[in-house]
This record gives C-alpha cells, sequence and structure tokens, in this order.
C-alpha cells in the first residue's frame, strides 16, 4: 500500500519543533508548530497551506516571520490554528512590520484560536496591509476543528503553565489503485488518476465521467472496479505540556490508535522533577502515552540542550515501555 501521508521532522530532535505533512500527490502540505524552518527549502515552504501551533513560545512560533516572507505576494491562503491567545500573537507579528506597497498582493491568511467548546475566527488580507477583520466565533461541540476531504483534524487542550493544543491528523480512509486492472485494461498511469482520487475524497457524483484511452467510465464504475478502500492513516502531534493525570488523560483519547505519535520529551527520566517544574515530559512518560494511546510508532522530538550526545537514552528509555518503534525520523 502506497502512504498517502509523508510527516517528518524539520529539525533534529534537540533543535525546534517542527513536523512537515505532505500528501502524496497533491500540492499541499500541513505543518505542526512553528519553530525555526531554515530547513525546509522555498518549494515546500510554499506548499504550506495548514499549520497547527501548540503554543506561541518562541521555539515554536518563530519560524512564523520565514514561512511569511516565503509566501508573500503570492496568491495563497494559509490557515492557522493556535490555542487562547493565538489571534493576538498572529496580530502581534504582522503588527510588527509596516505594509505601505502591498495593495496587489493576494495572501491571505485566516487564524482561528482554539478553546474547549468554541473557535475564535478571523481573516488577514495582505491587500489591505493586515488590517483587523471581525472575529466569528464558532460553535465546537467536540474535539474537531477542521474537515477537509484529504484530512480531518482534532485538537485536545492541555496544560503548559498556558493553554497548549495537541493535535491529531486523520485521512477519512485510504485509497490506492489496483494495478491488474490497469494493466488488464490498457489505461494509461496519468493526471485522471490523480482527479479520481480527489473526486472521490470530495464525495463527487456518482455519474461524474472521465474519459479513459477514448473512452468514458462513470466514477461509481470507477471507483467499484479499479479502488480499494482500507482505513486510513492517523498522525498524533503532542509538545510541551505536564504529565498530569488530566493531561494524559485528555491525549491518551485524542491520540488513541495513532499510526505516527510525534510527542516531545525534553527530559530524560533522571530529570523527571524538572520536567514537572516546566511542564514537560519524560522520554519515560512520552512513551507511556504512547502505550496508553495504543499508537503504532513513537517519534520523539523536543530534548533538552542539557542532554547533547545522550539521544541514545531517550530512545532506550523510552524503549523500556514502548514496545513499538521508537525513532527520531519517519
Amino acid at each position: 500500500m502506497t502512504i498517502q501521508l509523508l510527516p517528518h521532522l524539520v529539525n533534529d530532535p534537540f533543535a525546534d519543533p517542527a513536523v512537515y505533512l505532505q500528501i502524496r500527490h497533491e500540492k499541499m502540505a500541513v505543518l505542526f508548530d512553528l519553530g525555526e524552518l531554515n530547513n525546509l527549502p522555498t518549494r515546500k515552504l510554499m506548499k504550506i497551506d495548514y499549520v497547527f501551533v501548540t503554543h506561541c513560545h518562541i521555539d515554536h512560533f518563530i519560524g512564523f516571520d520565514r514561512l511569511l516572507r516565503c509566501v508573500l505576494g503570492r496568491p495563497k491562503t494559509i490557515h492557522l490554528f493556535g490555542p487562547a491567545g493565538f489571534l493576538d500573537h498572529v496580530r502581534g507579528k504582522l503588527a510588527g512590520y509596516t505594509w505601505n506597497l502591498v495593495g496587489s498582493y493576494p495572501l491571505v491568511l485566516q487564524a482561528t484560536e482554539i478553546h474547549s467548546r468554541w473557535l475564535y475566527r478571523t481573516t488577514f488580507f495582505c491587500r489591505d496591509g493586515f488590517r483587523d477583520q471581525p472575529v466569528a466565533k464558532i460553535s465546537r461541540p467536540n474535539d474537531l476543528i477542521l474537515t477537509r476531504p484529504h484530512f480531518a483534524v482534532r485538537a485536545a487542550i492541555v496544560d503548559h503553565k498556558i493553554p497548549c493544543a495537541a493535535y491529531r491528523l486523520e485521512e477519512p480512509f485510504h485509497l490506492h489503485f489496483r494495478r491488474e486492472i490497469l494493466q488488464r485494461e490498457n489505461w494509461p498511469r496519468g493526471p485522471w488518476l490523480s482527479e479520481l482520487r480527489r473526486a472521490i475524497l470530495s464525495g463527487a457524483p456518482a455519474d461524474r465521467r472521465f474519459t479513459i484511452a477514448g473512452r468514458d467510465y462513470t466514477l461509481a464504475v470507477l471507483r467499484r472496479r479499479l479502488t480499494i478502500t482500507t482505513p486510513g492513516q492517523v498522525i498524533g502531534y503532542a509538545s510541551d505540556f505536564h504529565a498530569s493525570e488530566a493531561n494524559m488523560a485528555k491525549l491518551t483519547r485524542l491520540l488513541r490508535g495513532c499510526d505516527i505519535l510525534f510527542c516531545e520529551a525534553a527530559f530524560l527520566d533522571e530529570d523527571r522533577e524538572r520536567a514537572a517544574l516546566t511542564h514537560h515530559l519524560t522520554a519515560g512518560q512520552a512513551a507511556t502515552l504512547a502505550r496508553q494511546a495504543g499508537a503504532k510508532k513513537l517519534v520523539l522530538f523536543h530534548f533538552s540542550p542539557k542532554n547533547h550526545g545522550r539521544a541514545a537514552e531517550y530512545y532506550r528509555e523510552a524503549g523500556r515501555i514502548f514496545t513499538g518503534p521508537v525513532d527520531a525520523i519517519c
């Protein structure tokens, strides 16, 4: 089965947090956290349409400027999400610059602030100098914050001495094509396969027609004959929170059954007291969360600089608790 969601750490585990998630066959990517982004080339930054920020400490938000600088002047909308106070932080970033020469720039930033029962959303237009617009209050009866054809995103708010968001991104289902049918029917590979994939994911009408090798077929016929549907991937991302009973319970529910869980592990277990004081996790606590949530793979990151040269100890400590793969890469 071809994997559709391709996430990876932007930086090494001792550097700023950020996870880049490419969606195969689409000119679209997702970013979790906005730490330093110098390791992402412009071509990758240009694909980012959705950004999910845990909180606005500098190591999680300093990349905002690089992303903005890269897409400025482009015909693009970027959707940003973050916890309580996020709209003010975005406003503050934008207010730090002068925008008198951007009247023809089509860039749009839509920012959403996540609360336990509500979403607060506003839109900033570059052509207007990113001036304040009205804020919409949107009911949030459950943990769902975004639905798109290719994925849905859920969030939980946990405690890091400030509200901090954790995220779950899930495919609605995994779709792949039967090679033997392509060969038997002598159907050429090409853009029509991507169009078919998008049509199925977006719920297009069953009678929509596709022309393949000079013959017309309906979406319903192609879906039945050519495709196989299996459960979609689930990617979890959690960073910067205290290993309290309440936080761990919330995240166990949110991250249940993740295929890959990206989880911070600032400290080794020898520093449990320091982890508690700073509202961070140890490697063992991250592994406990992964085990409780039934994750298939655990990717650790956000290691304390005090432990440079000891990365292998993080993986060993986590591996004593979590029996699945533990790594720094996917």
